[in-house]
């Protein structure tokens, strides 16, 4: 087998793979929670902004420190993360209208579809470029 598939499923990268999922996962329960508590007292746009910063502040932490296991955060870690965020909205946004509006999908089939390959990629990103693997 090639070293470099040898290396996409070692036991680490599977770790690393698993607990970027894990923290995901977290972070959607998180905004959700705050969507949900914050739309008390604020009408839902604003409400899905705020919650959405604040459980990406958690996402940034969780990843930086438990996911990726950096001994410190950075600042250029952090506006990278916030870059690839911004970016992967955008593509999901983008491939949502493709898929419903010009091809006529069905919306949470399509969705469903986008939210797989979007967390596949932001997992690339993540590991490449936001925590780029340390040079020897």
């Amino acid at each position: 087998m090639p070293t470099r598939i040898k290396a996409l499923l070692s036991p680490a990268e599977i770790g690393r793979i698993a607990r970027f999922g894990v923290v995901g996962l977290l972070s959607v329960g998180i905004y959700m929670l705050l969507f949900a508590l914050i739309t008390l007292w604020v009408q839902p746009m604003p409400a899905s902004i705020l919650a959405y910063l604040l459980s990406m502040l958690v996402n940034f932490v969780l990843q930086s420190r438990f996911s990726f296991r950096q001994q410190a955060l950075s600042r250029s870690s952090a506006a990278r993360f916030v870059l690839m965020h911004l970016f992967c909205m955008s593509l999901n946004s983008s491939l949502l209208w493709l898929a419903t509006e010009p091809l006529g999908l069905p919306t949470m089939l399509s969705q469903a579809t986008i939210v797989v390959f979007i967390a596949g990629l932001s997992y690339q990103i993540s590991r490449f470029w936001v925590y780029p693997p340390e040079r020897a």
